[in-house]
């Protein structure tokens, strides 16, 4: 196997078989997957899709509805992305045992998931 880049593309030849990969293919839609592991213990990854460019807004918050972290908030470039929550609130806390969701809102989507923390 022989890995080329060229520009976007990268190929690869393998016992004369040619592959081509487009690199720059985005998402076709929004989506906020579940986070992974759940329930967690401390450490739980939150991947999401973006077709567009756009701003992003993804928050942490306890059952009552309060915010515990923000994770992010800014505008981010169409993709595949990922985002890390340890378990600790935006004053680098850890947070107890329980139920938490993480919500995404854009100009275009809002999805919650619920994730629960077990210490």
């Amino acid at each position: 196997t022989v890995p080329v880049s060229n520009g976007p593309f990268q190929f690869s030849i393998s016992t004369g078989i040619l592959a081509v990969e487009d690199g720059s293919q985005l998402p076709q839609m929004f989506v906020l997957h579940q986070n992974y592991p759940n329930p967690f213990n401390p450490v739980t990854t939150i991947k999401y899709e973006l077709p567009v460019q756009t701003y992003v807004s993804l928050i942490i918050y306890d059952l009552r509805g309060r915010e515990v972290k923000e994770l992010v908030a800014g505008y981010e470039r169409g993709g595949y992305r990922t985002a890390v929550w340890n378990s600790s609130n935006n004053s680098g806390r850890p947070v107890p045992s329980g139920m938490y969701f993480a919500r995404i809102v854009t100009a275009e989507y809002t999805h919650t998931v619920k994730m629960t923390l077990l210490r």
